[in-house]
This record gives structure tokens, sequence and C-alpha cells, in this order.
């Protein structure tokens, strides 16, 4: 996320699982820090989904919450790098 809008939507509903907030920018990590049940990470900003999907994969696996096999799901605009409101959820295999 670039500005943590999507975060704040979904942590509006107060979901029963983790919300992880991924973002490249400093100041939207400080801000996302503040929504109820988000998990903000600062990850580098990716051009391509593969380099997106393998900088979540590392900063998941980092933290030892998240293993090898488990399941997420992303939300994100595509295609990655554009600066869009999101538009595809992708069911993603950590570490595949």
């Amino acid at each position: 996320t670039m500005h943590g809008s999507t975060a704040w939507l979904i942590s509006k509903v107060r979901a029963q699982v983790p919300i992880m907030a991924f973002t490249s920018d400093k100041q939207t990590y400080s801000r996302m820090a503040f929504l109820w049940g988000v998990c903000p990470r600062m990850i580098p900003f990716a051009q391509k989904l593969v380099d997106m999907l393998e900088y979540v994969d590392n900063s998941l696996l980092e933290g030892g919450v998240f293993h090898p096999g488990q399941q997420v799901v992303v939300v994100c605009g595509f295609p990655v790098g554009a600066l869009r409101n999101p538009n595809m959820a992708l069911l993603h295999t950590i570490g595949e």
C-alpha cells in the first residue's frame, strides 16, 4: 500500500485474522501502526507481482509467526507498481 487506505478499510471490519499491511513508505508505515488489527511491515517497492510476493514472503517468514505452506490473501492493485486502487485478491501460498 502507498497510502494505507485499503488497510484502513479492512481494519474497520474488525477481522479475527491478522491484517498484514506492506508498504515502502515510512510515513504510511507510521500511520498504519494506529489502525485496529493492522501490523505494518516495510518492504522495498516492487514493479512486478513476482517481486512483490517474494518481498511479502520474506517479511512473513522473518517474523516466525507464518510458515511455508500457509495460505494468505493478498489484496493489491494490478499491475503492481502502478498507483491504483486495489483490483485484485490473490490466494497465495507462502514460500511458493
